[in-house]
């Protein structure tokens, strides 16, 4: 009974071994055009990445927003730098997408294809809001602190961090879908709050010294005039 049951073990094996042979085959070459994607993949993206950074060099974008005093606004981050990245991860996730599709491998598909939806969609729209936001106010904020307004850095300041604090609110739900912007939103408007609340006090008090010696320096003037009323 033992010799059956061995004996009908090992034909089996031996039924099954090119089907495990075929499987491994496939397994492998879905691996090896997976691989092989992914690397022309990568390398396609920073091909196109090249091209774009020499697009964007000819056309002198980063020597325009330097003459702008723009340079700094994306905390030490370029525009130039930002699209050729975004490029990249965008091809490079098309070709991965393709060779997981090849590959059949289903869960890598579904990965692909959900974050290349992100790339397209949420991603750039994101940071196109973030940047957007940060060039204005880095533009508005250079113009003031140029100006002879009174307080102007403080001001600048306040401004500079109300548009990037704003854009942040509206970018971030844009970013993360599930994201809850109700506690920045309360804490922005406090902060906000605060801020012009100082702003407002240390103008009042610059006003009331300034009149103060306003007030002292004509009346030594008059001096004379008045002892005289007196």
């Amino acid at each position: 009974m033992d010799i059956m049951i061995q004996t009908s073990i090992i034909n089996g094996i031996v039924q099954d071994m090119p089907r495990l042979a075929t499987n491994s085959v496939n397994g492998f070459i879905s691996l090896l055009l997976l691989v092989v994607l992914g690397v022309v993949g990568y390398a396609i993206a920073r091909v196109f990445g090249a091209i774009l950074r020499w697009a964007l060099k000819n056309l002198e974008v980063e020597k325009k927003l330097k003459e702008l005093h723009l340079h700094d606004a994306l905390f030490g981050f370029t525009l130039t730098g930002i699209g050729v990245l975004l490029l990249e991860i965008w091809i490079f996730l098309i070709f991965l997408g393709i060779g997981a599709e090849v590959s059949g491998v289903r869960f890598l598909v579904d990965i692909s294809t959900t974050s290349l939806n992100y790339v397209s969609g949420n991603l750039i729209s994101g940071i196109v809001i973030l940047v957007t936001a940060l060039l204005i106010g880095d533009y508005i904020t250079d113009r003031i602190k140029r100006s002879k307004l009174n307080f102007a850095n403080p001001i600048a300041v306040v401004i500079k961090v109300f548009i990037a604090y704003n854009a942040l609110v509206i970018a971030l739900p844009v970013l993360i879908p599930q994201a809850d912007t109700t506690l920045l939103v309360t804490s922005a408007t406090l902060a906000l709050g605060a801020v012009f609340f100082a702003l407002g006090l240390g103008m009042a008090i610059s006003i009331g010294l300034g009149t103060k010696d306003m007030v002292k320096s004509i009346a030594k003037k008059k001096q004379h005039k008045i002892e005289k009323i007196l």
